[in-house]
């Protein structure tokens, strides 16, 4: 069920209806995205996480393409902005027995060296 849960939270996020995305998200979540410099830690710091993303970022959406997992769910995504493939990332999800995220990792590919 938590991969039905990471779909609909992507869902709701790429269409900006945060109060949706929120449902999936247990009041003692600790989010770490790792393109901050701290982890978010409670569901109303999460909520401000999400909603400066969103802000900052009105074109970029999220395109999973691979998941594996059903309690702990390991992701592989893509950042789309304007409807056009950009940075991989990955992510680590852990949901509790009502399948709301208790804790999330995120890594965004920096890109390749150049080296």
């Amino acid at each position: 069920m938590s991969q039905e849960a990471v779909r609909g939270f992507f869902g709701a996020w790429n269409r900006r209806e945060m109060d949706e995305a929120m449902q999936f998200i247990a009041d003692e979540c600790v989010y770490d995205d790792y393109g901050f410099p701290e982890p978010h830690k409670g569901k109303a710091s999460v909520r401000e996480l999400f909603d400066r993303v969103a802000r900052e970022s009105p074109s970029v959406t999220f395109e999973i393409d691979a998941m594996t997992g059903e309690h702990d769910v390991g992701a592989l995504w893509h950042i789309c902005i304007d409807g056009v493939p950009g940075p991989r990332g990955v992510s680590y999800y852990k949901f509790d027995d009502d399948d709301k995220l208790l804790s999330a990792l995120d890594a965004v590919d920096p890109g390749r060296s150049s080296s």
